[in-house]
């Protein structure tokens, strides 16, 4: 994708578990608001391994809850550019959407998103979701995007860390070609939250 996007300068990779994609992108937002960057590629990819996935059973296996579910990876790749308005402007890009706000939560609780803004109207809102879970529907259910349409990204195979950014990259395609204005990607994996409301820019 940076070929592609004619992007050169430092690699740097995120390792939050179930999480990556999303400290990926909240890394590649946050440089670009900062200023410490012009564009930033962020999100994750990940290709099932039986190798990695044995592996990962010796590490874990010890240390396994037996009252929780058995988790599966699956494969799934989701990646956003993030980039200044001037610096997009300048290169003639069109601007596809815009971050009204983000929040991150380590200590994820059925009260953490209450403290999420939204927009005044949700009548042209949505709600996009990695990692579905009652701890996320319930968050949701506390928060002022409560009333807004969810829709789910799911893994074919199993949980993995690209869901996230998968989510975050459908929420922008859903901005870019349907009619809705706003768009809240939020996911919950075991104790972490992430919470990133996207718009609509408005017409020049």
């Amino acid at each position: 994708v940076s070929i592609y996007s004619g992007m050169g300068g430092s690699v740097l990779a995120t390792a939050d578990l179930d999480a990556s994609g999303e400290a990926a992108a909240f890394m590649a937002m946050e440089l670009v608001a900062v200023g410490l960057a012009d564009a930033a590629l962020g999100g994750a990819f990940e290709e099932e391994s039986r190798i990695v996935e044995r592996r990962l059973e010796v590490l874990h296996g010890d240390r396994a809850d037996a009252a929780e579910p058995r988790r599966s990876r699956a494969e799934g790749a989701g990646v956003v550019l993030f980039e200044s308005e001037e610096a997009a402007r300048a290169r003639g890009a069109g601007v596809i959407a815009v971050v009204r706000g983000a929040w991150s939560f380590r200590d994820l609780t059925e009260r953490a998103f209450a403290s999420i803004a939204a927009p005044t109207s949700l009548e042209r809102a949505a709600v996009v979701a990695g990692h579905r879970g009652a701890l996320l529907a319930s968050a949701l259910d506390a928060s002022a995007w409560r009333t807004a349409p969810r829709r789910f990204v799911d893994g074919v195979g199993g949980d993995h860390e690209a869901l996230g950014a998968v989510a975050l990259a459908a929420a922008v395609s859903l901005l870019a070609t349907s009619d809705v204005d706003a768009v809240l990607v939020a996911s919950a994996t075991r104790q972490r939250g992430y919470a990133l409301w996207l718009e609509r820019p408005p017409a020049r």
